[in-house]
């Protein structure tokens, strides 16, 4: 009987240890909504280029993009000088014939 007491209590402090949160992909603060990309040249197109643009990002969708963005106050800001930002286009399912 003892053993067995034992057993149920080595059991349950084992569960009751597990993993309580699964990992985030990402920044793990939620406060982060918006990331703004400043004094990058931006390719719209082949044509269309920004020198010092802004690209303002708000979970993981393009908001606005121009030389007179105007950043929210709990932005991340990465300064992009002389880098440059291209449009692209990241296909997820290759289906084939």
């Amino acid at each position: 009987m003892k053993n067995i007491s034992l057993f149920i209590f080595m059991l349950s402090s084992i569960i009751t240890i597990a993993q309580e949160t699964f990992n985030v992909n990402g920044t793990h603060n939620k406060n982060h909504n918006y990331y703004a990309f400043t004094n990058a040249t931006i390719h719209i197109d082949y044509q269309t280029v920004i020198e010092n643009g802004t690209l303002l990002i708000q979970q993981g969708k393009i908001i606005a993009t121009g030389e007179k963005v105007k950043i929210p106050k709990n932005a991340v800001i990465y300064n992009l000088e002389k880098k440059h930002i291209y449009p692209s286009l990241i296909d997820y399912i290759l289906i084939t014939d």
